[in-house]
């Protein structure tokens, strides 16, 4: 087996020849996904894209997140939340100085709707 780092998304068209001189071509399409990850101290949320790298988050993304507080479903807009290293920092949200369950970040990209899920604790040290 031969391996060829991809480090682009498209197609990518591998061409074999055997010794006798016959060939054969095989089209691989590589298609970006992409996914939203919590950082490493769970306050922080990632945008990747998979295996090429993380993604800047930007308010063309619309990122938003929606939770249950005493049985009503609210959300908010997290624009104001977006760091300078195009992350999403809850910590600059409206959501500081609580603690919820079920939080569902989502942002938008190529007319997808991207989503992670999870909880958060935003009380001050």
């Amino acid at each position: 087996s031969i391996r060829y780092p991809i480090s682009q998304p498209g197609t990518y068209t591998f061409t074999a020849v055997t010794s006798e001189g016959k060939s054969s071509k095989i089209d691989v399409k590589v298609e970006e996904e992409y996914k939203l990850k919590s950082a490493s101290n769970h306050n922080e949320i990632i945008f990747l894209s998979n295996g090429f790298g993380k993604v800047n988050i930007t308010s063309e993304n619309k990122p938003k997140a929606k939770f249950t507080v005493d049985s009503v479903e609210q959300e908010v807009d997290l624009t104001e939340a977006i760091t300078e290293d195009g992350t999403i920092n809850f910590w600059n949200s409206k959501l500081y100085g609580g603690h919820y369950e079920n939080v569902e970040v989502t942002v938008e990209i190529d007319g997808k709707q991207i989503q992670w899920k999870g909880s958060i604790s935003l009380f001050p040290a």
